[in-house]
């Protein structure tokens, strides 16, 4: 396995992640369609700018989601118990406060959550000389809620910090000559810059070989300061060595005298090797075998856990699933049927409707049929009436036309009558017989 399949090895690419001062070379970039926030101590912008004359690649560079300045990442981020993983690569032995920092990643991953860290190995960096860091430092700080490192810790790692043929990180074939890259002087003025200005300088608060860094978790774990344990540990490769730590973890499969022992054989490694012993390199290798085969024996037993609990978990989710949606049909259906159901009332009633109104109808139409029947015999009874009418007219014009008959003869009679008054009117017998009268009425006398 190369680094960052050893790194990633727990990650969930589809989970939520972070990933703690990539600066510019991230193993979980977003590029690469890892979900992932950044937590750096400077903007993209800053970071571009301060490795701007530096051999790296600034195009590598993650835009910078969340910039720190001290708080917490609870704090700072805004989120608890939110994330699936974090990745913190050479940023552990950096915090003034280590088990705080622990705690800290803990506060914002989920019950399942882990932290993937790759630490530097002191005996192939430039902490070469440095004494290995003992339990009670790492509490006492803690308990100091130290912020900055202490002026003894900036004075040790200037004064100590060293080069192996001009480079400050190398493997454990590399042989060659130490030299100091700080002075004297310089180690004195940065203290002095603690002390008097409570300066901060980004140096390693820790050294470590594997074994010391399982025997800390495991002791941390063990005083209650701290929740997460062991998941999963590579030892040494190049510079570095690799661990994964969660709550669901299950410590070291080695007990603390066994990783006491192997920090002195780790420590023996590298002092031993000018030796050439074949009984030196025997021991060793069969030391690192021996490490190897339990590491991978710790991993296919957490990897059959994990199988099993992911087995479990699928089949919970998916008998859950299953009774959720047989519960869903289950709705459904028993809707439909409810909707059937209804619909079948009012059609049942929309027919009740639908026959009362056709026995209206036929009830009705018989009313209409009788009065159908009354019509027509009156209209039978009104055309007899009309012949008689008819009949009676035709009388009636007969009658007219004798009466018209009758009165042009009458009309005929008056008017020769009329003209034999007239004619009398004018005669002298009939105005002698004017006068008589008219003289009969002067003297009172009767007129005939």
């Amino acid at each position: 396995m190369n680094r960052n399949e050893k790194i990633l090895r727990h990650i969930k690419k589809d989970g939520l992640g972070i990933e703690i001062g990539p600066s510019h070379n991230p193993i979980a970039p977003k590029k690469q369609g890892f979900n992932v926030d950044i937590i750096d101590y400077m903007s993209r912008d800053e970071l571009i700018q301060r490795y701007a004359n530096h051999p790296v690649n600034i195009d590598n560079i993650e835009e910078v989601d969340f910039v720190w300045q001290g708080e917490s990442y609870a704090k700072l981020t805004g989120k608890s118990k939110h994330y699936d993983w974090i990745i913190s690569s050479h940023s552990i032995e950096h915090t003034p406060d280590l088990i705080g920092f622990l705690n800290d990643c803990d506060a914002i991953l989920k019950e399942d959550g882990v932290l993937s860290l790759a630490i530097p190995d002191k005996r192939y960096c430039f902490d070469h000389y440095r004494p290995i860091t003992g339990l009670s430092k790492v509490i006492d700080n803690h308990f100091k809620k130290s912020t900055i490192h202490s002026p003894g810790n900036v004075a040790e790692f200037f004064l100590n910090m060293v080069s192996n043929n001009g480079t400050t990180a190398w493997n454990e074939d590399i042989n060659g000559s130490y030299k100091f890259i700080h002075s004297k002087e310089q180690a004195v003025k940065f203290m002095n810059s603690v002390v008097n200005e409570n300066a901060y300088y980004d140096v390693h608060a820790w050294c470590f070989v594997p074994h010391s860094f399982r025997l800390m978790i495991h002791d941390l774990f063990s005083l209650d300061l701290i929740a997460l344990q062991e998941v999963d540990f590579y030892p040494t490769y190049g510079c570095e060595f690799y661990i994964t730590l969660g709550k669901k973890g299950k410590g070291s499969d080695r007990s603390r005298i066994e990783m006491l022992e192997m920090i002195e054989t780790e420590i023996n490694i590298d002092r031993e090797k000018p030796l050439k012993s074949e009984l030196v390199q025997v021991k060793l290798e069969k030391q690192q075998t021996e490490a190897n085969l339990q590491a991978e024996l710790a991993r296919s037993r957490a990897d059959q856990e994990s199988l099993k609990t992911e087995f479990a978990s699928k089949l919970e989710e998916t008998e859950a699933q299953w009774q959720s949606k047989v519960a869903e049909k289950n709705a459904e259906l028993e809707q439909v049927r409810n909707q059937l159901q209804t619909q079948l009332e009012q059609t049942q009633n929309e027919l009740g409707q639908t026959q009362n109104q056709l026995g209206q109808t036929q009830n009705e139409l018989g009313q209409t049929q009788n009065q159908l029947g009354q019509t027509q015999n009156e209209l039978g009874q009104t055309q007899n009436q009309l012949g008689q009418t008819q009949n009676q007219l035709g009388q009636t014009q007969n009658q007219l036309g004798q009466t018209q008959a009758e009165l042009a003869s009458s009309q005929n009679q008056l008017q020769q009558s009329q003209e034999m008054i007239q004619a009398m009117e004018t005669s002298k017998f009939w105005k002698l017989r004017t006068q008589w009268f008219k003289i009969k009425k002067a003297f009172g006398l009767a007129i005939d």
